[in-house]
């Protein structure tokens, strides 16, 4: 192969990829405003705090409510979370894991386990807060027991809140693609 060839090869090959780049471009960019929508709900942030929060045995007001937004937008499949995409449609599939992780949560997330706060001030920046007169009357004032019922659903929901946060940061990155890494395929 003489360098007239490989030369001749190279711009060929610049010259496919140049093709794909000017088609993956409005896509890449459709994908990024999409994503700039989402982030005015709930920023990565902001969902890190609720993960961080939850995992504390609290679950902050204005959080909450933001994520609530978010999973009824993905409920409904509004226009804010359709997405262009030419081989696979992971963040649709990424919203998908949100919603139903985030259900899961929510069975532990709720009465009896966790309660509304009776104490005023804490009130004005929490929904709900772990209870834990629930886990100690069910574990009959038996510390071990109480120990293992208090871990049990706080790391249950903590788990789940951490997940919730990683999938919003997987369709973050999947969205805010440039257009040449919709060529890679590895």
């Amino acid at each position: 192969m003489n360098i007239l060839q490989v030369f001749t090869l190279v711009g060929s090959i610049l010259g496919i990829i140049a093709f794909f780049l000017n088609f993956l471009s409005p896509i890449s960019n459709y994908n990024r405003n999409k994503w700039e929508k989402l982030k005015e709900i709930i920023n990565l942030i902001e969902f890190k705090e609720y993960a961080v929060e939850i995992g504390q045995g609290r679950l902050p007001k204005d959080l909450h409510y933001k994520v609530v937004s978010l999973i009824y937008i993905i409920r409904n499949e509004s226009e804010d979370i359709q997405f262009k995409f030419i081989f696979k449609n992971t963040p649709q599939k990424f919203l998908n894991e949100l919603y139903e992780t985030y259900y899961q949560m929510l069975e532990k997330l709720q009465a009896p386990y966790w309660d509304i706060l009776e104490r005023p001030s804490l009130q004005e920046n929490y929904d709900l807060m772990i209870n834990k007169e629930y886990f100690n009357k069910k574990a009959h004032c038996i510390t071990k027991e109480y120990d293992k019922l208090f871990g049990e659903n706080l790391n249950y929901v903590a788990d789940k809140a951490d997940k919730l946060y990683e999938l919003y940061k997987s369709i973050s990155k999947e969205l805010n693609k440039l257009p040449f890494e919709y060529l890679r395929f590895w």
